[in-house]
């Protein structure tokens, strides 16, 4: 019973490091792979930086609004929309 529980966990962990698109290098390091913006929505080729000295791309979208591409600590995208100058 013990093999099947640990057949089990190593099933489920390669399982959870590809649903969180990581890759390795040739030195066996696991490294996240990089996320890719919306096809729809286009670089302004401009940045913003924040009051913590953070640079951001700026973004266009679809319905003309700019946008910063941000990701939380988890992980998780979303828009933080600004308004032009």
């Amino acid at each position: 019973m013990n093999k099947h529980l640990l057949a089990a966990l190593l099933v489920a962990s390669a399982l959870a490091s590809y649903a969180q698109n990581t890759s390795t290098d040739e030195h066996g390091l696991i490294h996240a792979k990089p996320r890719e913006i919306a096809l729809r929505d286009s670089t302004t080729g401009k940045t913003f930086t924040d009051a913590k000295g953070d640079v951001f791309k700026i973004y266009k979208g679809t319905d003309g609004r700019l946008f910063l591409a941000v990701f939380s600590a988890r992980g998780t995208y979303y828009r933080r929309y600004i308004q032009p100058e």
